[in-house]
């Protein structure tokens, strides 16, 4: 049976705080056991309780800033941090991962996927979510295409590329190939290492180590 975890949910409004933990409750895994309304507070939530993981608001403060990440390194708490918003752009992925979060997923997600990004960082890798990959894609002028989406979506729940190849009715070869497009297109972007170390994560494809260590828990 595999561990329970615990997490800190971090969010300005009451209402998007309940849906997280209502999300999290239905994957039977993860037990929310504290949360806050803005990111100095929870820094200290965060410090009493030592969660397995923090899920927070990518903007929460007026400026627009995440600053949770540095808040929580600054005190010395080696907690992963998931950054979650409703309005997510290239900029804003980019600040949370330069920040120090782990992971990026959208406020819409499924539990799924939020469950998927929760046990990359507490694995001590990175995410991100399938749709704001596909965003992130958009952007550069060329849409992305159907099988681009499928395999994002496919791989970012957990699944091979064997697996997704024969649902596609494809070989695994060209779903890889596809993988690789995915991760050469981000990479044109501009997107700094972190964003394309998560990114290579979710699509399952072998990357290089990251220089700057992922933060991990204390044994």
């Amino acid at each position: 049976m595999r561990a329970q975890l615990t997490a800190v949910v971090i969010d300005e409004h009451e209402i998007t705080r309940r849906a997280l933990r209502s999300r999290c409750a239905a994957q039977g895994r993860v037990d929310v056991i504290g949360e806050s309304d803005h990111a100095e507070h929870g820094s200290y939530v965060v410090e009493r309780l030592v969660p397995t993981v923090v899920i927070a608001d990518l903007v929460l403060d007026p400026a627009g800033t995440f600053q949770l990440p540095r808040l929580l390194l600054a005190r010395h708490i080696h907690v992963p941090v998931i950054a979650f918003s409703g309005l997510v752009t290239r900029s804003h992925v980019r600040a949370a991962f330069m920040a120090g979060a782990r992971g990026v997923v959208a406020k819409d997600a499924p539990p799924s996927v939020l469950m998927r990004a929760i046990e990359a960082v507490v694995g001590g890798t990175a995410f991100v979510d399938p749709e704001i990959a596909i965003l992130m894609l958009d952007t550069t002028g060329v849409p992305s295409t159907p099988l681009q989406r499928d395999v994002l979506t496919a791989t970012a729940s957990g699944r091979d590329h064997r697996s997704v190849a024969i649902d596609l009715q494809m070989r695994e070869c060209e779903i890889s190939a596809c993988a690789d497009l995915i991760l050469e297109r981000i990479s044109a972007l501009g997107a700094p290492p972190e964003i394309q170390y998560a990114l290579a994560v979710t699509l399952q494809v072998a990357r290089p180590v990251m220089t700057q260590p992922l933060v991990k828990r204390p044994a």
